[in-house]
């Protein structure tokens, strides 16, 4: 993996996870919560906010509500494959942070279906941050 100033930089058929890639900290989640915005898919709901690097990050927030352990594990599982997988879909500079509160319907989605909804929402996303973008700078 080529990384140019510590940054993780995916090279072409490269889909490792490494540890750059991941929110850990308490504070990191805090941020999305507070400065991010919010899309929510079929499957999924997602926070996402921009954080001025040239990768996106990916965090799991999955509650005892979503079910046992073996099924909050599974979800967490796919969604870190799902992110892994698609990363190379996905615009940079984004932290991500996947809501599991509440189970889906039909059950667990499978990984096919993280695959596309993950980039779509999170082009879904960037537009609604660009439009928080513009209404800033609109009432200055």
């Amino acid at each position: 993996m080529n990384r140019g100033k510590g940054r993780p930089l995916q090279e072409p058929g490269d889909f490792r996870f490494p540890s750059a890639l991941r929110l850990k900290k308490t504070p990191q989640f805090n941020l999305c919560y507070t400065r991010g915005v919010r899309v929510k898919g079929p499957n999924l709901l997602l926070v996402v906010r921009r954080n001025g690097f040239a990768w996106s990050r990916l965090g799991l927030s999955v509650s005892r509500k979503f079910g046992g352990s073996p099924r909050r594990n599974r979800f967490k599982r796919l969604c870190r494959e799902a992110f892994r997988l698609s990363r190379a879909r996905l615009p940079g500079g984004h932290d991500l942070v996947v809501v599991g509160s509440r189970p889906p319907r039909r059950g667990l989605p499978s990984l096919a279906d993280l695959q596309v909804e993950l980039p779509r929402l999170v082009c879904r996303a960037e537009e609604k941050l660009a439009e928080r973008g513009l209404a800033r700078r609109r009432r200055r």
